[in-house]
């Protein structure tokens, strides 16, 4: 049998819709009884229950009582009408970093956040070395919280609530905030969390990282419950319910880069070992970009200095939000023509790699390296994760031309039939 850790019995939230101070008044001695009417509803009528070690997300637009809900289960709010059950400590990353003082230190700021979440000084003094880790926010740990800049302190506050060991996790869009590369970090450390029993409240509009993470979905409508159950299930319904108008045409959120997203810190090539020299990413083109959508055609130029006697292989790792690699191609696993004059020389690669991967953010990793057998090879240089990409799709109003990670070539035909 399933253990219930948090029980929500038709909870309400209501705020009086008259805050002028003179009209409430007015209102108040005109009318002795506030109605429905008189009130705004962020949430309606609300009961779910959610099991010792699950993931449920909870989906919907903007307005419809997400936050609210997540509010109301962190202890932030009050509910008008309902009772809320909670059997394990929570601990909410809503608004990170609201709670610290600007005039302490960050590590004084862990420590006494540490406290506050429930654990006891030697507790979080035993794991300040991880957070420190964690955050990577180098010596500015040490130094007031009023010279940080607002990543910084996302990273921080991320970092105490993340290594102190939640029972019940309680995310508001706090995964969206940093940039791309703490993001992989932090969704590496949740997964292994939930791994080891975490139970997971998550609110996103990234509905692939809901279905990735999440057993079920709540989806709310009109600060109502419009469906509660199979992750899968309820994001399609929440797709139908939505009806916005299509972009799927246009490339959103274009971010042009610069001729190179990647040069060695080297400058003098000649007097140093093979290497990797620079890497641009562009479009069918050969336009730098990062912004791809499903299907397309995206290019990659790697230049690298070859010292050895004899050809060294530049090859592409694609690494998605949870740090797992998603494929990877280069010049020893396509079908290009050989170079006989590569000692002591620049080479280019142009490597052109279509985009069938589901839509999101992804990193590269470009390596150098020496083949050694058919599935082995021997590093000589990479670069750090480079990015990010983004593969878009309007998954809402336009068939995807595939469902799942990746899109596989494929063919067919019917057999044994009349035509």
């Amino acid at each position: 049998m399933q253990n219930i850790i948090l029980k929500v019995n038709n909870i309400s939230k209501g705020y009086k819709k008259i805050n002028n101070p003179l009209l409430d008044f007015f209102f108040k001695v005109k009318n002795s009884k506030i109605t429905q009417e008189n009130f705004y509803w962020a949430l309606k009528n609300i009961t779910f229950e959610v099991y010792k070690g699950e993931s449920i997300g909870i989906i919907g637009k903007n307005g419809a009582g997400k936050s609210t809900l997540l509010s109301i289960l962190a202890g932030v709010l009050i509910p008008t009408s309902g009772t809320v059950d909670i059997k394990e400590r929570v601990t909410a990353l809503l608004e990170l970093g609201s709670g610290f003082n600007p005039i302490l230190t960050g590590y004084d700021n862990a420590l006494l956040n540490g406290i506050l979440l429930g654990l006891t000084k030697s507790e979080i003094l035993s794991r300040m070395n991880e957070i420190e880790d964690f955050a990577d926010i180098g010596t500015f740990m040490h130094k007031p919280i009023s010279t940080y800049s607002s990543g910084m302190v996302v990273r921080l506050a991320f970092a105490v609530q993340i290594i102190c060991k939640p029972q019940i996790l309680i995310i508001d869009e706090a995964l969206s905030v940093g940039d791309f590369f703490f993001q992989q970090k932090c969704l590496k450390h949740i997964q292994k969390l939930k791994d080891e029993g975490l139970t997971l409240i998550f609110v996103s509009h990234d509905m692939n990282t809901v279905r990735d993470f999440c057993q079920r979905v709540i989806f709310l409508k009109n600060s109502q419950i419009e469906f509660i159950g199979n992750s899968s299930d309820g994001i399609q319904k929440y797709y139908l319910n939505e009806n916005k108008q299509s972009n799927c045409n246009k490339d959103t959120n274009i971010n042009m880069v610069h001729n190179l997203l990647w040069k060695s810190s080297l400058s003098d090539i000649n007097k140093i070992n093979s290497r990797l020299i620079s890497v641009s990413i562009c479009d069918e083109n050969e336009t730098p970009k990062l912004d791809f959508k499903i299907g397309d055609l995206m290019i990659i130029f790697i230049t690298f200095y070859n010292a050895e006697p004899y050809l060294l292989h530049p090859s592409v790792e694609i690494i998605n939000k949870y740090d797992q690699l998603v494929t990877s191609t280069g010049s020893s696993r396509i079908q290009i023509p050989k170079i006989k004059n590569f000692k002591e020389k620049s080479i280019t690669l142009k490597l052109s790699i279509q985009m069938m991967i589901e839509a999101g953010k992804y990193s590269i990793i470009v390596r150098l390296g020496k083949h050694i057998s058919a599935n082995m090879g021997e590093n000589v240089d990479f670069t750090n994760p480079l990015g990010p990409i983004n593969i878009n799709w309007n998954y809402e109003t336009c068939e995807a031309p595939f469902h799942g990670m990746v899109g596989l070539k494929c063919a067919g035909q019917y057999l044994n039939i009349d035509e």
